[in-house]
């Protein structure tokens, strides 16, 4: 995803070498979340962060000057996956996760893929932010709920 003119979003690939500041924004977003859920471990967490999310996955997603959120998705042949959203602190409530939500949901509308992400369960915010966005729980265990969008046909 380069650019989402509609929304006034650009989706700009994550240069290796942003890895860290990329990994310092994540601790700063989901430290309380991963604390309350299974216990924040730092070297677990780094590893996961840096093992488990390629960099190719990784963007920025920009509004004019200004970095709005951090996206790590995954295009499948048959889904999409978001691995992870997080929108920066001075962006919340103002409508840019939302755009960003929406870029993606067209995007896998026009290829006819559904798109599945998982959540925290103590992430009440969030979760009422994905209902919102018309993803339905699908599965669920101790700390997450899976949650998944489907495209409408037509």
């Amino acid at each position: 995803m380069v650019a989402d003119d509609e929304f006034n979003l650009e989706f700009l690939s994550l240069e290796a070498s942003e890895r860290q500041a990329a990994f310092e924004l994540y601790r700063e977003h989901f430290y309380a979340f991963v604390e309350q859920a299974i216990g924040w471990d730092e070297g677990f967490q780094r590893r996961g962060f840096m093992n488990n999310y390629q960099t190719e996955w990784l963007h920025w997603v920009s509004a004019g000057e200004d970095t709005v959120a951090l996206l790590c998705h995954r295009e499948y042949p048959r889904s999409m996956h978001v691995h992870l959203l997080l929108v920066m602190a001075q962006g919340q409530r103002s409508g840019w996760g939302r755009r960003t939500v929406l870029a993606l949901q067209r995007r896998a509308a026009e290829r006819e893929l559904p798109i599945s992400l998982s959540c925290f369960k103590c992430n009440r915010r969030a979760l009422a932010f994905y209902d919102a966005m018309d993803f339905a729980i699908v599965a669920e265990d101790e700390h997450f709920y899976s949650l998944r969008w489907s495209p409408v046909p037509g």
